[in-house]
């Protein structure tokens, strides 16, 4: 499964790359998997198909999630009084943020989303979150490009 699962990826990558691992191009983007059991099956196929060629970055978003989220992170995640909470937490299952019923709003926002990591249970970062990422990888992004 795995297997098929990182040469799907590969193909993605070429498209979006012409003549990956050819020299062409430039770094690939990847996202945050909402299924975290794939990552366990692909990351390694992944890395020895896609990552070992010099053009492409490999931005492990979800090892950085779990670093600034940990309570033995860096100076970035002290930051973060809420490392796991949601900042807006919705009532339906099917709910999301704006969604209004009835002229009530079907959602509770935190009052201080600075000190929350996460925006929702999914889990996407607030901005705040984001801006940790951000300056947790700047210089490796920079010594890339």
């Amino acid at each position: 499964m795995g297997q098929d699962v990182t040469d799907k990826i590969v193909g993605i990558v070429e498209e979006l790359i012409p003549g990956c691992g050819e020299g062409a191009g430039g770094p690939a983007i990847t996202a945050l998997a909402t299924a975290r059991r794939l990552q366990a099956y692909t990351t390694c196929t992944l890395k020895e198909k896609v990552f070992k060629d010099e053009i492409v970055f490999n931005l492990n978003l979800t090892t950085m999630f779990k670093r600034l989220t940990s309570s033995s992170g860096s100076s970035q995640s002290k930051k973060f009084k809420h490392k796991l909470d949601p900042c807006c937490e919705i009532f339906e299952q099917s709910g999301y943020y704006g969604q209004m019923e009835d002229g009530d709003a079907t959602y509770v926002l935190c009052p201080t989303p600075v000190k929350y990591f996460y925006w929702d249970d999914q889990p996407n970062p607030c901005l705040a979150g984001w801006k940790a990422v951000v300056s947790e990888l700047e210089e490796s992004i920079k010594n890339f490009l």
